[in-house]
């Protein structure tokens, strides 16, 4: 699968190297212009991943939104005028009150909400530690993320 995700601070970092490590496509939105480099806690190297690129956001088959909650409605204005209307959108924050926004912003979108017990850490500005092993629960909070069977 063609990931997209918002956000490379530990939460996104640790989803984005565990995404790679099994073999999907990721592709990130950050800070950064063309590319993000990341050193993971399965990674003996640096991993070039592409940044910033609209035309991977418009191929992407799900996007995870990973920045801070009062972040959130700016990422996904961000990201609208690329953003196909049947990519499945999938929240993963901390913080509360997003989802309502998220509703108005993205009215077609299969939208979901998840979240994680997984600990990491930022070690540096390319690594990130994984630091402890937990569970994610994800699930739909409209009509088409409820069907996501994922």
């Amino acid at each position: 699968m063609r990931f997209t995700l918002v956000g490379a601070g530990a939460v996104g970092t640790l989803w984005g190297l565990s995404l790679a490590n099994a073999g999907h496509q990721v592709h990130w939105i950050t800070r950064q212009n063309e590319t993000a480099v990341l050193r993971g806690f399965e990674a003996d190297t640096a991993i070039v991943f592409p940044a910033n690129q609209r035309e991977l956001l418009a191929d992407s088959d799900c996007v995870l939104v990973c920045v801070k909650a009062f972040h959130v409605q700016t990422a996904l204005e961000t990201l609208l005028p690329d953003l196909h209307p049947d990519t499945p959108v999938i929240l993963m924050h901390n913080g509360m009150g997003t989802a309502e926004k998220a509703l108005k912003l993205l009215p077609n979108n299969p939208l979901l909400l998840a979240i994680t017990s997984h600990g990491s850490l930022v070690v540096t500005e390319t690594e990130v530690r994984h630091t402890g092993l937990g569970e994610t629960h994800i699930g739909g909070i409209n009509p088409s993320g409820k069907q996501c069977d994922f």
